[in-house]
């Protein structure tokens, strides 16, 4: 064995033909486009093979292919590409890239099903150019600094490529990979069991985090947002149990520090307690207590009470409380002598032990002087600020290092569910049409409730302990509505071509029809935005610029249009309106009635085939607005390709899409 790793790796070596995993492409997970800091270098196009978790991955009509760098071998992973390899990432503006070995990994035949490849009409050339990005990067826990990598992290084609040598590829990832001239570059992740979808840990139970760094959510699934993170070995105290979109179980539970969130369940294992971890304890008291349940507040009764690192008279004493002090139940077991005992923690966050029978969900009466906060619970506080005539900006303090969690969203709601927070004195307000209301939720929680007119959005930034909730009024009429129009590729990305008229690009459709509805919508009233006029037909507009162009503006609506392809298969046809279904606000449900009044409008107008679906595209994602991302067609299918090929049929299109658009906004 020691001599087949050592060829491996002098077969390698003498190749140079380590490789890079590129991280998500960024019209599908993070914004890639070059600044005037980011370094331009040579790349070229391997001519091996490269077989991902037994998966021959094209290289020739790619629209993400592998590429050589210093000899490097760099292998895209878009979405399905993160997917077949066992990883998983988080973009955001704040932190960057983050990338994590992903807890599940199919087997080679599912991960091959589920695995879509990105393709491009145009073979592609032997060699191009990459740009050096500068953004953040984290992987597995640990911080990348790309500006002193040997193989740092490139860019092609929106796309982020980041190096993966040995140290990610065995130390990080736990891959096994080979590279000869025959066989080409192969790498196969493990492949893990399922996890399991019945609970093995009840509400109450402590659970260890058995995974190096672990990530907290906001609710159960990896793609909701990422509150804080765990390191192996920490306690968690399991609050409750869901399901995720895809049967997977996972646990909300609270930190040590008091943090609720959310963690997959196969990243953690249920801790031994009771007579387990105590050597016997004697009490003076012989009175059975009954447990109170997990998150309520009780208060110190005795005058003077120790606190311990575990159940029981016996162990260590690590602290005292005082008569009337509040502490939250974190979990509880028995003693050795059967005495309930609840987990609790310390102003530091530190977990430690309290006898039931010292506490009391009652606060004891006495001098209120005496009592003291153990800063478990922080007061609510509500601010408004009108911008302007089409949004309102309310901050709310949620307090130090609390989790908070989307509890209903709907067309004229948005509800949220703040954890260790109490009511302060200002609990409503009001702004442009905008109502919000603040009700004790019970178990020291808060619950926000923000109402406002049909056809009126919110989102939520987060800001260290702020809550930021940016409410968009609309309008009726045409007047003051802001339009943004999104023409895909242009420049030297045109996107798809067609298979028989190669001058037919996705890049010019897209702009013709937005030409032709620009000029529909002004008639009507509206304002109208480009992201990409005349002149960018032979300039190319990253989609950063895009999306923040378009947050900039705040519009009533982004529409994105593009022209669709698909390889070795030419029965696909006819347009398609995408939104993104990974939006927990309250925009998502009008992007998706959006999307569906143009899917009706371009049925009528062209007399073909119009359907909605959902997919992770970046100008969706990042989109503060309601956003719909159209695919007029396919100039893989060769009728679609004549059509296309046709002002008369791109006149159509505009008129469908406008259709829509009408439609959508009478109903405000």
């Amino acid at each position: 064995m020691q001599n087949y790793l050592k060829n491996i790796v002098q077969g390698m070596n003498a190749m140079r033909k380590q490789f890079v995993i590129a991280c998500l492409s960024a019209c599908l997970l993070f914004p890639a486009g070059a600044s005037a800091a980011e370094k331009q270098v040579d790349v070229t196009i391997p001519t091996f093979p490269v077989v991902l978790h037994g998966l021959t991955i094209s290289q020739e009509y790619s629209q993400y292919p592998s590429l050589l760098y210093k000899n490097i071998t760099y292998v895209p992973i878009t979405y399905y590409d993160a997917q077949l390899l066992g990883l998983t990432s988080v973009w955001s503006q704040g932190q960057g890239l983050t990338i994590d070995k992903a807890a599940f990994v199919a087997d080679k035949e599912t991960a091959q099903q589920q695995y879509q490849p990105y393709v491009s009409s145009s073979k592609n050339a032997g060699s191009y150019q990459a740009v050096q990005p500068d953004f953040a990067i984290t992987v597995n826990g640990k911080k990348i600094d790309n500006s002193k990598e040997e193989y740092p992290l490139l860019v092609f084609r929106d796309v982020t490529y980041f190096p993966l040598t040995w140290r990610f590829a065995v130390d990080e990832f736990g891959w096994t990979y080979t590279f000869d001239n025959q066989t080409g570059l192969v790498i196969t992740p493990a492949a893990t069991t399922a996890p399991q979808t019945e609970s093995s840990a009840v509400n109450g139970t402590v659970v260890i985090v058995s995974g190096d760094t672990v990530n907290l959510r906001s609710s159960a699934g990896t793609n909701s947002q990422i509150v804080t993170q765990v390191q192996k070995g920490a306690s968690l105290t399991v609050l409750n149990s869901g399901l995720d979109q895809d049967g997977a179980l996972w646990y909300q539970v609270q930190s040590s520090s008091g943090v609720k969130a959310w963690i997959a369940s196969w990243l953690v294992t249920p801790q031994t307690t009771g007579a387990d971890n105590s050597n016997g304890s004697t009490v003076s008291n012989d009175s059975e207590t009954a447990a109170i349940s997990t998150g309520t507040t009780v208060y110190v009764i005795g005058d003077v009470v120790n606190l311990r690192s575990g159940a029981g008279t016996n162990q260590k004493q690590v602290g005292q409380v005082a008569r009337g002090d509040s502490l939250k139940v974190m979990g509880s077991s028995k003693d050795n002598d059967g005495k309930v005992w609840y987990q609790t923690q310390m102003e530091d966050g530190a977990a430690v032990w309290i006898a039931s029978w010292l506490v009391s969900a009652s606060k004891p009466i006495g001098d209120g002087s005496n009592y003291t906060s153990t800063g478990l619970r922080t007061q609510l506080e509500l601010q408004s600020v009108q911008q302007n005539d089409k949004k309102t900006v309310i901050s709310l303090k949620n307090g130090e290092n609390n989790a908070y969690s989307i509890e209903k969203v709907d067309g004229t709601t948005l509800q949220l569910l703040l954890d260790n927070v109490t009511l302060g004195s200002q609990t409503q307000c009001q702004g442009n049409g905008f109502t919000l209301d603040a009700s004790d939720a019970g178990n020291d929680q808060v619950r926000v409730t923000l109402c406002y007119s049909l056809g009126s959005y919110a989102d939520v930034e987060q800001d260290g302990d702020w809550l930021t909730l940016n409410a968009y009024q609309t309008g009726s009429g045409w007047t003051g509505r802001t339009i943004v129009l999104d023409p895909g590729h242009g420049g030297s990305d045109p996107g798809g071509q067609g298979r028989t008229m190669p001058d037919v690009t996705d890049a010019d459709i897209g702009y013709d029809v937005a030409v032709y509805l620009r000029d529909l919508l002004e008639q009507s009233g509206a304002t109208v935005i480009m992201t990409r006029e005349e002149l960018s037909r032979t300039q190319k507009v990253f989609m950063t610029e895009r999306i923040e162009m378009n947050n900039q503006v705040e519009p009533d609506i982004f529409i994105s249009i593009h022209a669709n392809s698909t390889e070795n298969e030419t029965t696909a046809t006819g347009a398609e309106s995408y939104t993104y279904n990974g939006k927990i606000y309250s925009q998502q449900y009008l992007s998706v009635n959006l999307a569906e009044h143009i899917r009706d409008g371009l049925k009528t107008s062209t007399a073909q085939k119009s359907v909605t679906k959902t997919k992770n595209l970046y100008v969706l994602r990042m989109n503060n607005h309601p956003a719909v991302l159209v695919e007029c067609g396919y100039l893989s299918n060769p009728a679609d390709e004549q059509l296309l090929a046709t002002d008369a049929y791109r006149q159509k299109l505009a008129q469908g899409i406008y259709d829509g658009v009408v439609e959508y906004f009478n109903q405000f």
